[in-house]
């Protein structure tokens, strides 16, 4: 019952559909619209985490700015005749790619799956960054000519954090696996699109928005990841084979 209530459309139509299913409600200890209201209750939760953390990324930027001129202040005021010390300066980035680490850790570690494999491959995502910045600071002094060591640093020391936070953006995503039992757990009825595990919960129509596939009810209900084992079957994006075919197509994931 609560399979249909997320297939009805919206307005008159499901409230119609939904009042002729009060009555199967008091009869089954899994009510569709309580299930429905859950769903919509965890889903609006986790939204307004994620807009808050969003919010919270943008600001990295300027406080790591604010980081970076409060660190290098000192080293400024320390400078000699050649310019600021080239170690005081290379701690300063270094205090700097500290307090970016531990901010965008600390942000999204409640949304990451920390898989032994993201966390060693954030880890080396460091060094490579590292790697990155280096390279540019010694491009930029090939590039002018002999430009001062400290503004090869100057310039270089930009380039680690911009290279590592998109490496996370990467390396942090979820996969298909992981994002079919997130909605899956959320409730036992989230309708998930076989392709791509877009949400398709509350559609009235068997299309997926998201990658453009389209499946007939049978198919949607055959490759779900709480009916068929944990996994997604690969089905056609027309929609033309048959159920049964469906159900037979090997696992994309």
């Amino acid at each position: 019952m609560g399979l249909c209530i997320t297939l009805l459309p919206l307005g008159e139509r499901r409230n119609e559909a939904l009042l002729a299913c009060l009555p199967a409600c008091s009869q089954s200890t899994a009510c569709p619209i309580a299930l429905a209201t859950r769903r919509k209750a965890l889903y609006d939760s986790f939204v307004t985490r994620l807009v808050a953390r969003l919010v919270l990324a943008m600001l990295l930027l300027p406080t790591a700015g604010a980081v970076f001129l409060v660190l290098m202040a000192p080293v400024a005021a320390r400078s000699h005749g050649n310019g600021p010390d080239v170690w005081l300066m290379l701690a300063a980035w270094a205090g700097v790619y500290v307090y970016i680490a531990v901010y965008w850790v600390l942000l999204w570690r409640g949304v990451v799956r920390w898989t032994q494999w993201r966390v060693l491959a954030t880890g080396v995502a460091g060094p490579i960054a590292m790697g990155a910045g280096a390279a540019f600071g010694a491009g930029f002094i090939l590039l002018t000519r002999g430009a001062p060591v400290q503004l090869a640093i100057l310039a270089g020391g930009g380039v680690p954090p911009i290279v590592w936070t998109l490496a996370t953006a990467l390396l942090w995503c979820e996969t298909r696996n992981e994002r079919a039992s997130r909605l899956a757990a959320m409730a036992t009825d989230v309708i998930l699109c076989p392709v791509c595990s877009y949400n398709l919960t509350g559609l009235s129509e068997s299309v997926c928005p998201e990658c453009g596939s389209r499946f007939t009810l049978e198919q949607l209900l055959a490759t779900q990841p709480h009916q068929d084992a944990g996994s997604l079957a690969e089905v056609v994006s027309d929609g033309q084979s048959t159920p049964s075919q469906a159900a037979k197509q090997p696992a994309s994931l």
